[in-house]
C-alpha cells in the first residue's frame, strides 16, 4: 500500500483510478456532462503523471503498470457509458464498433499471456488514441456524435491493436523514445523531447 503512494506521478494516477468510481455514480444519475467534465479531469491527470514521472525521474515499472491498469479500465467504462447514452453511434456502424473493440480486447488477453500485464498504452499510437479518444468521448456526452471524431478513434483503436501485438512479440522494431513501430522501422530518432512530453 506504502508503494502505492510512494511517488507524486503514483498519487496523480491514484486519483485518476479513484475518480473511476465516481464517474459510475454520475452515470446511473444519469449526468452525462458531469460525467464528461470528469473524463477531461482523467486525461490531464493522465497526461500529468506521466509529465512528473519524466520531469522529476520518478519512473518506474510499477508506476508504469499502475497507469496501465488505470488506463485499461477506464476505457471500457467509457464505451459502457457510450453505448448506453449515444446507442446511436454504435448502432449506425455496429460492425466497425465491433470489429475495434474485439481488436482491443484481443490485444490486452495477448498483452497478458505474453507479457503478465497489460502493456501497450505507452506506446506512441497510444497516446495518439488517448487524445482522440478522450476528445470523441467528452464531445459526444455533451453533445451529440461527430462522426468524422469517430472514425478516426476507429482507425486509432485498430492501429494500437496491431501495433501493441507486434509490441509483444517484436520489440526491436519500435523506437526507444517514442515507442512507435513507424519511427522504429524508419530508424528515426527524434530528438525534439517536447513532443514526447506533449504525448
Amino acid at each position: 500500500m506504502v508503494r502505492l503512494f510512494e511517488t507524486i506521478p503514483n498519487r496523480v494516477t491514484c486519483i485518476r483510478l479513484a475518480l473511476i468510481p465516481i464517474l459510475w455514480i454520475l452515470f446511473l444519475l444519469k449526468k452525462p456532462v458531469a460525467v464528461a467534465v470528469g473524463l477531461i479531469f482523467a486525461y490531464v491527470t493522465d497526461k500529468l503523471d506521466g509529465l512528473l514521472a519524466r520531469l522529476l525521474k520518478q519512473k518506474s515499472p510499477f508506476g508504469d503498470a499502475l497507469d496501465s491498469f488505470t488506463d485499461h479500465l477506464l476505457l471500457p467504462s467509457i464505451i459502457v457509458w457510450l453505448v448506453i447514452w449515444r446507442p446511436l453511434v454504435f448502432s449506425n456502424y455496429r460492425a466497425l464498433g465491433i470489429v475495434a473493440v474485439s481488436m482491443y480486447a484481443t490485444t490486452i488477453m495477448v498483452g497478458l499471456v505474453r507479457s503478465k500485464r497489460f502493456g501497450g498504452t505507452h506506446l506512441l499510437s497510444a497516446r495518439i488514441l488517448g487524445l482522440f479518444g478522450y476528445l470523441f468521448a467528452v464531445y459526444t456526452l455533451f453533445d451529440d456524435y461527430c462522426r468524422p471524431l469517430y472514425f478516426i478513434t476507429i482507425v486509432l483503436v485498430i492501429c494500437f491493436s496491431i501495433e501493441t501485438t507486434t509490441y509483444h512479440f517484436r520489440k526491436d522494431l519500435f523506437q526507444n523514445k517514442l515507442h512507435s513501430i513507424v519511427l522504429g522501422l524508419l530508424k528515426k530518432d527524434l530528438k525534439r523531447r517536447f513532443i514526447e512530453y506533449l504525448l
